[in-house]
């Protein structure tokens, strides 16, 4: 925009364009102006992501199973995994013990889901409908024609 300004001053002083009403504001208060990158962007890194990355070697299948819900307020399992090992070292805990302790709570949860899903099932087979397809294992896989079909793993 500056040198926009800048051409716009020229060709007015020149005579050749009158002077846009803009002109005046504009120079009075020029655009603020970034500094130049060198075309590189900087990786935006978390505290976070070395516990993130470390979950996912750890529970590599918790990338198909474990969507993350872009329109959704919940966090990512591997996030909430990752924060948790963060609070626990707070205190002072040590890095392994918080990330066993992490995990441990994980599991739980993982198995607290497919108890639920199970009960879930019974549920629908005591009143003779079909079981509902299972919430927590549903994976969303993308058609070329970029339809998406739902899948159970």
């Amino acid at each position: 925009m500056a040198s926009e300004i800048g051409r716009t001053r020229k060709l007015v002083k020149g005579l050749t364009k009158p002077t846009p009403i803009w002109l005046k504001a504009m120079e009075q208060a020029p655009p603020m102006a970034f500094p130049c990158t060198d075309g590189k962007i900087k990786k935006i890194e978390m505290p976070e992501d070395i516990y993130v990355k470390r979950f996912f070697k750890k529970h590599p299948d918790s990338l198909y199973r474990d969507a993350v819900k872009i329109s959704g307020f919940d966090p990512p399992p591997a996030r909430v995994f990752a924060w948790r090992v963060l609070e626990l070292k707070g205190p002072g805990v040590c890095e392994e013990e918080a990330m066993a302790v992490a995990d441990m709570e994980y599991r739980a949860e993982k198995k607290a889901m497919k108890k639920a899903y199970a009960e879930l099932k019974q549920i629908a087979r005591r009143q003779g409908k079909a079981p509902p397809p299972n919430p927590y294992l549903l994976r969303k896989i993308q058609d070329p024609n970029g339809e998406q079909n739902n899948a159970q793993n």
